[in-house]
């Protein structure tokens, strides 16, 4: 992974791959720490995660962004579901 996030209330962790052109959400066990996968999201469905970077979660723990690097840098947003860690695209 090029980066990797943990939500606020420590339930899921976020990780780009760069070299992939994905961000992957994982469920946290709390009492252990084991990871689950929940999500791939892949840069063949999102042109922009091609080049994913870096993920932040918003201190809210509402949103998921993304930072790339394809020529011109972008930020991808997502919005985040707190319950299962799923992601959906915004922007």
């Amino acid at each position: 992974p090029m980066g990797v996030a943990l939500s606020p209330d420590d339930a899921h962790v976020y990780a780009t791959s760069q070299y992939v052109g994905e961000v992957t959400t994982f469920a946290r066990d709390s009492a252990d720490g084991v990871l689950s996968l929940v999500q791939q999201i892949q840069a063949s469905g999102l042109a922009a995660l091609a080049t994913s970077q870096r993920a932040i979660v918003s201190p809210d723990g509402a949103h998921v962004y993304v930072g790339t690097q394809s020529g011109t840098p972008a930020i991808v947003a997502f919005s985040r579901n707190a319950t299962t860690g799923a992601l959906t695209w915004v922007q």
